[in-house]
């Protein structure tokens, strides 16, 4: 995937205008033509995201000395939900290398799980947010980054410059009185999602008050059918380098496992394995003990059960891997590589933090301080 400037007279033109009248609803929808427009200055770059020359999004930004503002940016209905977007706004920080940054969203206000959604999409994807808001439309928005500082100057200057090409554009900025920040270690519990709502699914957010699951977001995410260690936090810089991909924070698992393990296949999970779409880094693997396949029963989901205990006498064991990035599904998929299956999958830590064993599944504590400090350090 990679972005490509797509001038006014380029046919992908009209493949924008037609991603970004699906997009938006027309009370917020800007005309592709009107965003050429305010262009004409020269300051206004239009990025075509492209996946083997297919537009598969499009991105309007405004330039200004060393900010680069994300005014406007889609992505085409049938590859939202499968990372282009994440990947879009990282090759964005490339293309503009040197550069920070810079987009609004609307303050998720508990009412709205669609801006809820936009806010964790941002702050997964590398942003945070720098604690300026903005009011125009009636319409309180963060004021969010990427990079680890905000030049708040350089932005108010940008700000008065967009008021000259944008008719009656005059945001009010400002900064909101901060609550304390909020910091919780959960026991995630096998059949929730991670998610802050969901029609079909139980959340890990319906552990959690109401008041306070309002405010908090997950760091990263767990499997429906994964449970352990979970991070809830209001600290978005703390998700933000947490989940930095070039981070590599290590985070082990505990499983129990069908199948045989060998030498030469923990020689291979160690080294990196060669999935269909990328290599595994480095893990480190540690064998717990063997057991038979019918002594693992009780781990075993109700509807995989039958197809399981066809052989019970069959091989079988416990291990613990440490990995240090978070594809998909990656340890399932590791272990299957070597030819066995993860019946049961807990993550034990996340760094230096290991989960509390007195938490059983489904419940929550605050961080200690030190904790925090270890989580801190980490990242």
């Amino acid at each position: 995937m990679y972005l490509r400037p797509v001038p006014q007279d380029s046919p992908d033109k009209q493949l924008i205008h037609a991603i970004n009248e699906e997009a938006f609803p027309e009370w917020e929808r800007c005309s592709v033509d009107s965003l050429y427009a305010s262009g004409a200055d020269g300051n206004l770059d239009m990025l075509g995201i492209y996946d083997e020359d297919e537009l598969a999004g499009f991105l309007a930004v405004r330039k200004f000395e060393n900010i680069r503002y994300l005014a406007y940016f889609a992505v085409e209905s049938s590859r939202r939900s499968h990372g282009t977007g994440s990947t879009a706004l990282q090759l964005l920080s490339r293309y503009y290398s040197g550069c920070q940054i810079v987009t609004e969203f609307e303050t998720p206000d508990g009412s709205s799980a669609i801006k809820q959604r936009r806010r964790d999409f941002y702050l997964r994807s590398g942003f945070r947010e720098t604690g300026w808001y903005s009011f125009y439309d009636e319409t309180e928005f963060t004021v969010a980054c990427s990079g680890s500082g905000f030049d708040k100057a350089c932005f108010d200057r940008f700000v008065t410059y967009l008021g000259t090409i944008v008719p009656d554009f005059i945001p009010k900025l400002y900064r909101k009185q901060q609550e304390n920040k909020l910091y919780y270690m959960f026991n995630k519990p096998q059949g929730c999602v991670t998610a802050r709502s969901d029609a079909v699914h139980k959340t890990v957010m319906d552990y959690f008050p109401a008041d306070i699951a309002k405010k908090l977001h997950p760091v990263g995410r767990l499997d429906k059918d994964t449970c352990g260690l979970l991070v809830l936090t209001t600290d978005g810089d703390l998700d933000f380098r947490i989940m930095q991909p070039d981070r590599h924070i290590s985070k082990t698992y505990f499983f129990y496992a069908l199948g045989e393990m060998t030498a030469e296949k923990v020689k291979r999970l160690e080294n990196g394995i060669q999935m269909a779409d990328f290599t595994t880094r480095r893990a480190v693997f540690r064998f717990v003990r063997e057991y038979r396949i019918r002594e693992l029963e009780s781990f075993m989901s109700a509807r995989r059960r039958d197809r399981y205990m066809k052989n019970p006498d069959g091989p079988a064991f416990s291990g613990e891997i440490t990995i240090c990035e978070g594809k998909k599904h990656e340890v399932k998929r590791m272990l299957e590589a070597v030819n066995c299956r993860i019946i049961f999958l807990r993550r034990d830590s996340i760094g230096a933090l290991t989960l509390d064993p007195n938490l059983s599944p489904g419940e929550y504590r605050p961080l200690t301080e030190k904790e925090l400090s270890l989580l801190k350090t980490e990242s």
